[in-house]
């Protein structure tokens, strides 16, 4: 994930013109990116669980008919 989040973040600093990353728009962007990643990963990570408690866990797959 890190290597297209970077080149998203070059591209955006490219098309928004930031000439340094110390300007507050680049660090609200990488912020918005950052914060999007973690999302992906918090939601990924809680289908996984519930995948897992359902079929392992809690035993109720396809053979528990």
């Amino acid at each position: 994930m890190t290597v297209p989040v970077g080149v998203l973040f070059g591209k955006v600093c490219i098309i928004w013109n930031f000439t340094d990353l110390s300007s507050g728009k680049a660090m609200e962007t990488a912020l918005i990116i950052a914060a999007a990643v973690a999302g992906i990963y918090i939601l990924y990570y809680v289908i996984t669980c519930r995948i897992a408690c359902r079929h392992v866990i809690c035993g109720g797959g396809e053979n528990s008919l």
